[in-house]
Order: C-alpha cells, then sequence, then structure tokens
C-alpha cells in the first residue's frame, strides 16, 4: 500500500518564528512592509520562517551605518531564527538564510525598502552568516511559502495590494 500526504501548511504571523523538522510542513507569510526570514540546514533537514517588522530605522538616510535602529531590530530578529535552529541541531555554518518582504507599497514613506543591498550586506557582516538570496522591496505584497526540508522557496506578488486580487508566481531556492 502507498501512503501518500498531503503538505501541512503553517501560517506564520507577523511576531511568530515557526519551526518545522517535517518534509510535508510547508511554512506561509503573507507580507506588506514585514520581512519573513527563513533558514535552513540542509543536513539535518530542519528550518524555520521568523516574520517581523524590522521598524522605521533611520528614515533622513536608507544608507546610514549599520547601526541604525532597523538593522539592530532584523539583527536580533535573524540571530533569533538562527539560534532557534541551533537548539533543534542545527549548524550556523551550514545554514541557508534568505529574507523576503520590505514592501513600500502602502504609501510607506519611511524608507523601510530602500537601498536593500547596502541593508543585506550589513546584516551579513553583523550577524556571521551569508544570505543565500532576497526578493527586498517593490510595492506589491507577497505570500511566501518556505518549503524548509527542500529549501525551495515560493514567491507569489499580490497585485493590486492592499486588496491583493492576483498573483505573480515566481519560485526561488535559497
Amino acid at each position: 500500500m502507498i501512503l501518500v500526504t498531503s503538505p501541512r501548511t503553517l501560517r506564520v504571523m507577523q511576531g511568530q518564528l515557526r519551526f518545522s523538522e517535517y518534509p510535508d510542513d510547508v511554512l506561509v507569510g503573507f507580507l506588506g512592509s514585514g520581512i519573513a526570514a527563513c533558514a535552513r540546514d540542509p543536513v539535518m533537514r530542519i528550518g524555520a520562517m521568523y516574520h517581523f517588522h524590522p521598524g522605521d530605522g533611520d528614515r533622513a538616510d536608507p544608507r546610514a551605518p549599520a547601526d541604525n535602529a532597523r538593522l539592530r531590530c532584523t539583527t536580533r530578529n535573524v540571530e533569533e531564527l538562527i539560534q532557534a535552529l541551533h537548539r533543534k541541531g542545527g549548524n550556523r555554518a551550514r545554514l541557508e538564510v534568505s529574507l523576503f518582504g520590505g514592501v513600500s507599497g502602502f504609501g510607506d514613506q519611511s524608507g523601510i525598502a530602500m537601498d536593500n543591498t547596502t541593508f543585506m550586506e550589513d546584516l551579513e557582516r553583523a550577524v556571521g552568516v551569508e544570505l543565500r538570496g532576497n526578493e527586498m522591496s517593490g510595492r506589491c505584497g507577497r505570500r511566501v511559502r518556505f518549503h524548509p526540508y527542500t529549501g525551495e522557496v515560493e514567491v507569489a506578488l499580490m497585485q493590486g495590494t492592499p486588496a491583493g486580487t492576483a498573483m505573480d508566481r515566481q519560485t526561488a531556492t535559497p
């Protein structure tokens, strides 16, 4: 007899960190200006998603030094994600970390989504883990589906946000 199981979808709300060690689990977050940090250990085949809001940061200068509030907040949250995986047996040196979100499409003038390349470089230095991928900024919300067991990430852009009437799909591997 062949047993077929369907994926278990685990919704990750803002402020939540969800962990999975099961092959069929899919972690899902709906993002606006918030960020979903996805991390996995490919050897242990465990992973987690943390959905958080990075705060306003330095509104006057999006290229502010690495000690701005946005970077401090994101560094703290990504470090918490890494520690959660470490407690479950993950190895920091093997982790694959990706970030998604940071949309500026809701009339947000705070600079949250501005100059994400510099921000990512600052974050890599602050956390000490290489970021494998990211899809940040833009003007549309996103639905992120993260498969911790395989590392596959599906990103659907919600057109017409905030109504989210249509979605464009993209697939990325961290």
